[in-house]
């Protein structure tokens, strides 16, 4: 489980099938306001490298959960930045990663009732 917490621009955090996921800090820090949903602690309009490092290391926690369920789908189908991902949702507590077909993380945060159900029946998130 290649968990790493010294961040670069692009840093491999899980080793999940069918390969190592990666993510930009750019990308952490953007989903930093999802962060105490998965246990972090801090300031999601200026989050330190430590706190992103914290952040990243539940991201790998999360991404290597054997009883996480593994939605095929897809992201912002049809948007600009949709694309085609892995949904790794958690259904004891509502936590999804999307990891799209490049291995990167493309989202991370906490489904709401709507959101559960539209992922379950249709396989999508928007």
């Amino acid at each position: 489980m290649g968990c790493d917490k010294d961040l670069d621009s692009t840093d491999v955090i899980a080793a999940a099938p069918p390969g190592d996921v990666t993510v930009t800090q750019s990308k952490l820090q953007h989903e930093f306001k999802h962060a105490a949903k998965f246990g972090v602690a801090g300031n999601p309009k200026g989050p330190t490298s430590q706190q992103l490092g914290n952040f990243a290391q539940a991201l790998c926690n999360h991404l290597n959960k054997a009883d996480n369920d593994r939605i095929e789908g897809n992201w912002f189908e049809g948007r600009p930045g949709g694309c085609e991902c892995t949904h790794n949702y958690d259904p004891h507590t509502d936590l999804c990663v999307g990891v799209n077909r490049n291995n990167e993380i493309v989202y991370a945060m906490q489904l709401g009732p709507a959101q559960v159900g539209h992922l379950s029946s249709t396989g999508k998130l928007r």
